[in-house]
């Protein structure tokens, strides 16, 4: 059996006289998509830094596929909730970016950057500067460029926070046709239960002081899915139980 993509042991974070992750063990799958909820404070973006390589002073095993984690590099992307597009460059050099930089043929940059700008919906725009575009449309060249670097791991970190509901969930769905696509590993950390939902296999339940993993919950829904998912009693339920624990775990966190 293959090793997982993300394989984190006794994973623990100390920064001066706070801990702010103990303990954490976790594993991920090639392909599995995982959602990371919690109260704020929990850890849950400390969690992806150290998984993206950009934490420093953490102990226990973090390995990708096998591979010690020791910094960034282009097995992972990060998606950040702050656009990171380049506002100098064109739609289409900002997806082909990753394939410049790797010294891809033209032909090569073409043929990638065509393909992923079908998948986010961005035809017809591939000649515009980002100021040229809506919040929600440079997301998407934010996640056509994470897609187009084709990395092992797709790390997500609230990206979609500041969008309204209506293009949330529509880059929900493209992220989810996406990784699906791709066969891409992904971390999501996010405070949108819904959000966690909807595009996980299954949903990391942290809590804090110090952040932890509290539980994990399995996502029995099948691929592809659509929006639809979101009324049925199945999907509400989990979603009730999700407040509920994230809920309790403030509260201990409060009466501590």
């Amino acid at each position: 059996m293959s090793a997982p993509t993300i394989e984190l042991r006794d994973l623990s974070l100390v920064l001066g006289a706070n801990r702010i992750l103990s303990g954490i063990d976790l594993t991920v799958q090639r392909g599995e998509v995982v959602s990371v909820i919690g109260p704020s404070g929990c850890g849950k973006t400390t969690l992806l830094n150290v998984v993206a390589g950009l934490a420093e002073g953490w102990s226990g095993a973090g390995l990708i596929s096998g591979s010690p984690i020791t910094g960034p590099g282009p097995d992972r992307t990060v998606v950040f909730q702050e656009d990171a597009v380049f506002p100098w460059m064109t739609v289409r050099r900002n997806i082909g970016y990753a394939l410049e930089l790797r010294k891809a043929s033209q032909a090569q940059i073409d043929t990638v950057v065509s393909t992923m700008v079908d998948l986010v919906g961005l035809r017809g725009k591939e000649d515009m500067l980002p100021r040229q575009l809506s919040g929600g449309q440079r997301k998407r060249v934010d996640l056509a460029r994470a897609l187009a670097a084709t990395p092992e791991v797709l790390l997500m970190d609230e990206p979609y926070a500041a969008l309204d509901q209506m293009t949330k969930q529509r880059l929900q769905q493209e992220f989810l046709n996406a990784v699906t696509r791709e066969q891409m590993t992904s971390l999501f950390v996010t405070h949108d239960l819904e959000e966690a939902i909807f595009v996980a296999d299954r949903i990391i339940v942290m809590a804090a002081a110090p952040g932890r993993i509290q539980e994990v919950v399995d996502v029995p829904f099948d691929h592809p899915r659509s929006a639809d998912l979101r009324t049925t009693p199945e999907f509400q339920d989990i979603r009730r139980y999700l407040d509920h624990a994230i809920q309790a775990s403030a509260e201990r966190q409060i009466a501590a």
